[in-house]
């Protein structure tokens, strides 16, 4: 790429340096507390095929959710056995597909105990949105994810009709406070299921995805710390921890830049147009930061908007902010996550993408 190209707008700029150390952050963290863990990227949260091949090269899982993440990783040769499928879908080729070839294939609903196979190894993605009972932690009660609690007797009598071990339970739950501490409920279910059921081949805990890493938040470590804790309380460390992080791997190693190109004037506000748009970005990003770089002086009631055909399409509503003008340049920081691979290019055509390696 020649360097007029790479000053391109609109542009997303990838530090693949900073990506790789994250991930790595993930790793030592679980290793150093003495975790048998396997970090599987949620490949969701961004698919670019330079993102998966470095992460790939670190020695990462991949966890996917929808059939077509498969083809980026077939793309790159990764082992079906390094594959975590999460079964929100039904398709009967697809998951015997998936589970003959290595795959580890969590059940999500009662009807697809049709689909499987006898004899082979699965996972069980849970439902205990009975057990959210803390209104300050659990802002969402109820999931359309994963067996229920309730019928999970029902589900283990109908898989071994088939001779189907369970290897593995998915305890990922969404709409909480993200703390470390949440993951606590997760691994005391673990344990009272285990209890219960004896689960006498299981291998593997998934807690699932859900870090959320920053200054204002949480580090790796205290959720690593808090996960041994519990485990080592349960007498349950022996067993090897799937985590699935993504928004906290690829988050802060994207930003995405645009350019001012055209100015409008309507009612007393300065109406000016990048050629960028928020459709590149996706949905609304609780991380994101702007940056500007243009001189700061006069002050201006001003509207900046993308160049789509969309109403919607505006990126700051800005009073008495700096004034902008035609060639001032937008930096919009830690866009790794739900952005890139969000945007069909049908309305706009999709955004440029340097690597910095």
């Amino acid at each position: 790429m020649s360097e007029i190209e790479k000053e391109r707008t609109p542009r997303f700029e990838v530090n693949l340096k900073k990506l790789m150390k994250n991930f790595i952050n993930f790793q030592d963290s679980f290793s150093k507390n003495g975790l048998n863990c396997t970090i599987a990227y949620a490949v969701k949260a961004n698919y670019d095929y330079q993102i998966i091949k470095s992460l790939f090269s670190l020695g990462s899982h991949f966890e996917l959710s929808s059939p077509d993440e498969i083809f980026v990783l077939d793309s790159l040769n990764v082992p079906r056995k390094n594959i975590v499928v999460n079964g929100c879908f039904s398709n009967h080729d697809f998951i015997n597909g998936c589970i003959k070839s290595g795959c580890l294939f969590f059940l999500d609903a009662m009807s697809q105990i049709e689909y499987l196979e006898d004899g082979v190894e699965i996972g069980i993605r849970v439902n205990y949105d009975c057990y959210k009972k803390d209104n300050s932690r659990y802002y969402v009660k109820s999931s359309r994810f994963g067996i229920p609690i309730e019928n999970f007797r029902e589900c283990l009598e109908k898989l071994a009709k088939k001779k189907i071990q369970v290897r593995a339970l998915n305890m990922h739950t969404s709409g909480n406070d993200r703390s470390p501490s949440t993951y606590n409920l997760a691994i005391s279910i673990v344990n009272e299921l285990k209890q219960t059921f004896q689960l006498n081949f299981l291998k593997q805990i998934d807690l699932g995805g859900g870090y959320k890493i920053d200054e204002r938040f949480w580090s790796v470590d205290d959720y690593s710390n808090e996960i041994k804790k519990t485990l080592q309380a349960y007498g349950l460390e022996k067993y090897e921890i799937l985590v699935e992080p993504g928004n906290s791997i690829v988050r802060t190693c994207c930003s995405y830049i645009t350019k001012i190109i055209a100015e409008k004037n309507r009612d007393g506000k300065r109406i000016l147009i990048a050629d960028g748009s928020c459709l590149h970005l996706g949905i609304p990003n609780p991380y994101k930061t702007k940056k500007m770089e243009l001189p700061f002086n006069t002050k201006s009631n001003q509207l900046i908007v993308g160049s789509s055909c969309k109403e919607s399409d505006v990126f700051e509503n800005e009073i008495k902010e700096n004034e902008l003008h035609v060639g001032d340049v937008l930096i919009y920081e830690n866009v790794g996550a739900y952005t890139m691979d969000n945007n069909s290019g049908y309305i706009i055509p999709k955004a440029l993408v340097n690597y910095i390696v």
